[in-house]
């Protein structure tokens, strides 16, 4: 009675996952649904049906970002980017950062030199819905309007496609400390 086909088109965050995953026990490996993003399929197939000639690529070109980042490039190349070289635009350019844009799951969409220079994983831009960034960036961004974070699964993220396992602070316990654009001004107590 439960008998049913499951289809699912998913691109592999990390070829590293068994090193770097935390927690629970993981059974399916690199197979891990943590580390594993999917693509809207029937969108997908409603494109090539239209037009045969369409590849998975010509797909995710015509998918929306919900959100962009700047990364160091302390790696040549990013992780990604060695599973999915097609992801990457310019990677003989010489430049400081990588520019990393993404869908609302995670799903990254592009990767691109950047002469934006960050020390840690940055925010540069997230679509402004009008609600609360953590509804339409499955958690990876916080706040709204003008005020927005990268959250710590966000930057942990980012850890996994860059391969930068260095860059993402570990959490205080209970915490998820967050990586912002814009510094806020501390209150201090007199």
């Amino acid at each position: 009675p439960r008998s049913h086909t499951h289809v699912e088109i998913n691109m592999m965050v990390t070829e590293r996952f068994q090193e770097i995953a935390s927690g629970a026990e993981n059974t399916h490996g690199i197979y891990n649904g943590l580390n594993l993003t999917g693509m809207d399929i029937a969108k997908l197939f409603l494109l090539h049906h239209a037009d045969p000639t369409k590849t998975i690529l010509d797909f995710i070109k015509t998918i929306p970002v919900e959100f962009t980042v700047i990364v160091p490039r302390k790696i040549e190349t990013p992780d990604i980017a060695k599973i999915y070289p097609w992801l990457i635009e310019g990677a003989e350019q010489t430049s400081p950062s990588w520019e990393i844009a993404l869908r609302d799951d995670g799903l990254p969409l592009s990767i691109k030199p950047s002469t934006i220079e960050v020390k840690s994983p940055t925010l540069a831009w997230v679509k402004n819905d009008g609600i609360p960034y953590s509804y339409h960036t499955r958690g990876y961004v916080s706040g709204g309007g003008e005020k927005s974070v990268l959250t710590y699964n966000g930057i942990k993220l980012l850890q996994y496609l860059t391969g930068d396992f260095n860059s993402v602070p570990q959490p205080a316990t209970g915490a998820k400390p967050p990586v912002t654009l814009k510094k806020k001004k501390s209150a201090t107590k007199s």
